[in-house]
């Protein structure tokens, strides 16, 4: 009897829980934003750019989040032509190059459009809830679609 109860309160936990983000499925890895040289930056941000453009893992960032990128790859490009590399840079230096690598990383990790976004459903006609997984990118095509239709 414990047992189902035990049962029974952990099916209703997770089913309070209507929304989560997986990374179960989750395609090609993000650029490593980590770099340490001049050349692994060009590399990089020549990547990410191209991702940016309409069709790309990136193209649904916002607004916000496009400038806030823009400002941590420009301070990133001028530690690099500074100091070339990291080996050279000073622990001051080295110290804000990563926090605008961890940035970057959050701001690509949060428009990542191969991120899978699962939602707890009941479809129509059912009488039991289910995981419904979509990727980001494809969420946010059909709001935009939406917006448009208004």
């Amino acid at each position: 009897m414990k047992l189902q109860w035990s049962l029974v309160l952990a099916v209703a936990v997770v089913a309070a829980s209507p929304v989560s983000t997986s990374l179960a499925g989750h395609g090609q890895p993000l650029p490593a934003v980590k770099v340490a040289t001049r050349d692994q930056f060009v590399a990089l941000k020549e990547q990410v750019d191209g991702q940016l453009q309409s069709g790309g893992r990136f193209e649904f960032i916002t607004h916000e989040d496009r400038v806030a990128l823009t400002r941590r790859f420009d301070h990133m490009q001028s530690l690099f032509d500074k100091f070339g590399s990291t080996q050279a840079m000073d622990p001051k230096s080295k110290f804000a190059l990563t926090q605008d690598q961890s940035e970057v990383k959050a701001i690509l990790s949060r428009h990542d459009g191969e991120r899978q976004i699962c939602e707890s459903k009941t479809l129509s006609g059912a009488t039991v809830r289910r995981n419904v997984c979509r990727h980001h990118s494809d969420v946010a095509r059909e709001k935009l679609n939406e917006q448009k239709d208004l």
